[in-house]
């Protein structure tokens, strides 16, 4: 065990293995897993089950345009044999594999319910942990998305749970996502419901994937390059093994560690890539594809924007009161793209 007690190199040679393992995650779980690879299912299942005039069809397709495309391009270049994976990461060569099927083993669908997750990890006591303004503005921008969807889907219900209940192509599509999306052999294994009983169950599905492709995905995604273009910051790979023993460490043993010229080239280059936006890129409420055309509909999306704009404004007004005027950014909705398209 080390702590900052130790000589100052050896405790951060500890720190340097730690965040590196941390980035492995942040990169394979976090972000390729949990965002890209949990969402394709959804954009399949939506396709061969919903028909395109069906309002959770028009709220979700925004959100899905690019993710099959995007994946595919992903699985060809990114974590293919020889790709970008195996050439940056510790976890490479395979491993970044097994991790992701270890990370299928303990998904729960629920674990996409922010409020849920955000409670299970113990950090919504804001006396406890005021400054942590991913968890503010990722509620802010949750609740907006939750009152969409259920503005949209109370009005075409005309408020009746039955109506969910009856409608054959939303059961169609969670049963899809059950038996083949979220696939186990126990399908049961990752808490899919075997039906929608109510708006507010089908609301919060269709928040939980707006949600993930939108604000989960911005996140973890553009904030790359600023966490990793430093690679001492932020290794994704280190060339020793973690120290099994405490001893002295020198400035040569940090260098020994940490990847070289070639290795710190492709991490940063990667990062860039990934943390640009996309020419076609579309930002949350105002998508290219304009779904949202019945009367109802298209007051619940001016509503939606009005709510985005004014939590903007918030966060703005907050940010400029920050030390420095170092604001957390990377959340604020007219920067923050509609589907996952990177």
């Amino acid at each position: 065990m080390w702590t900052p007690k130790d000589r100052p190199l050896e405790w951060l040679l500890a720190k340097m293995h730690l965040t590196c393992a941390d980035a492995n995650i942040h990169e394979m779980v976090t972000h390729l897993f949990a965002c890209h690879l949990l969402m394709e299912p959804w954009a399949v299942a939506l396709e061969r089950n919903l028909p395109s005039y069906h309002p959770v069809f028009r709220l979700l397709k925004p959100h899905l345009q690019y993710t099959i495309a995007i994946n595919t391009i992903g699985r060809n270049t990114l974590i293919a044999k020889d790709g970008v994976s195996d050439k940056i990461l510790s976890i490479g060569q395979g491993g970044h594999i097994d991790i992701m099927a270890k990370a299928y083993t303990y998904f729960r669908l629920y674990h996409l319910d922010l409020p849920e997750m955000l409670s299970r990890r113990g950090v919504t006591d804001r006396n406890v942990l005021p400054d942590y303004y991913w968890r503010d503005d990722s509620l802010k921008i949750w609740n907006a998305l939750s009152k969409y969807a259920t503005s949209v889907l109370t009005q075409h219900y005309q408020g009746s749970d039955l109506h969910v209940r009856r409608d054959q192509h939303v059961q169609n599509l969670i049963r899809d996502m059950k038996f083949n999306g979220y696939w186990n052999e126990d399908p049961d294994y990752h808490g899919v419901p075997d039906a929608v009983d109510s708006i507010k169950e089908l609301a919060k599905l269709c928040t939980m994937v707006m949600f993930q492709t939108s604000c989960m995905h911005s996140s973890v995604n553009f904030s790359q390059f600023d966490y990793y273009s430093y690679v001492p910051n932020r290794p994704l790979t280190m060339r020793r093994p973690p120290p099994r023993r405490k001893g002295e460490v020198t400035e040569a043993d940090i260098f020994a560690n940490l990847p070289n010229s070639k290795g710190c080239a492709r991490s940063i280059a990667a990062t860039w890539a990934l943390s640009q936006f996309s020419d076609e890129e579309v930002f949350l409420g105002y998508p290219k594809m304009e779904t949202m055309d019945l009367e109802y509909q298209r007051k619940a999306t001016e509503d939606f924007r009005r709510e985005l704009r004014e939590i903007e404004r918030g966060m703005r007004q907050r940010n400029q009161k920050l030390e420095r005027g170092y604001g957390y950014e990377y959340l604020l909705p007219s920067s923050l793209p509609e589907s996952i398209a990177i």
